[in-house]
């Protein structure tokens, strides 16, 4: 583990007070914690590329950052862009190449902007209008790829609870006729009424520390049982 330290900053930034410094460059310092960052509320530009950085907490209050660069860290997840978005003047954000950028899959440059509208460039591409009105507009609930299951968006027949204790005291051979017979009555049921397709709750998103959630953002499917 490796900290960025008082005396490591003064001797970059070249500036005594911390809360003076304007630019800070701590590119490759196989750097692990910058918490020191905390008391720097006057920087606006923090190159900290190729560390080994894996939360964004340490900069949720410095409200005058207009650049962020952290290419090649270690952030496993999306939702810490959460600590970036009381950042009114952050305008350029390179946080590519990080395992988070991957699990997020295709989606994640909408996240990011959803998170983050303000944003004028984005892992070194220009950020449009018109990407950024598609983003908030299609804000619905997103697949991560984490944890994935193959049934996790198959809609369940509700049952009643005596019919649930039935199944549970069953052996596998009746649970599998009274689910043959369950289908055949659905089957009949159908030849009649039109099939309506189930609603689907919305997801609820974990998010870590202060972070603000993003709750339309990542969905992380529970299990079926």
């Amino acid at each position: 583990m490796s900290r960025l330290t008082e005396e490591m900053v003064i001797a970059r930034a070249k500036q005594s007070d911390l809360g003076l410094i304007k630019k800070l460059n701590c590119w490759g310092s196989d750097l692990t914690d910058v918490n020191i960052i905390k008391r720097m509320h006057g920087v606006e530009v923090l190159a900290l590329s190729v560390n080994k950085i894996s939360t964004l907490a340490p900069f949720e209050d410095c409200t005058k950052l207009q650049e962020l660069y952290l290419r090649k860290n270690n952030i496993q997840n999306i939702n810490e862009i959460g600590y970036l978005q009381n950042l009114p003047a952050l305008k350029y954000l390179w946080l590519e190449e990080n395992p988070c950028c991957e699990r997020a899959g295709p989606n994640y440059r909408s996240i990011v902007l959803r998170a983050l509208p303000n944003l004028k460039k984005l892992d070194n591409v220009e950020v449009t209008p018109e990407e950024v009105e598609a983003a908030i507009r299609n804000s619905g609930p997103q697949q991560a790829d984490d944890d994935v299951y193959e049934d996790a968006y198959e809609p369940k027949q509700q049952q009643h609870p005596q019919q649930q204790q039935q199944l549970q005291r069953s052996s596998p051979q009746q649970i599998q006729q009274q689910q043959q017979q369950q289908q055949q009555q659905q089957q009949q049921h159908q030849q009649g009424y039109p099939q309506q397709s189930p609603q689907q709750q919305p997801p609820q998103l974990s998010h870590r520390g202060s972070a603000s959630p993003l709750k339309e953002f990542i969905h992380t499917p529970t299990p079926a049982n």
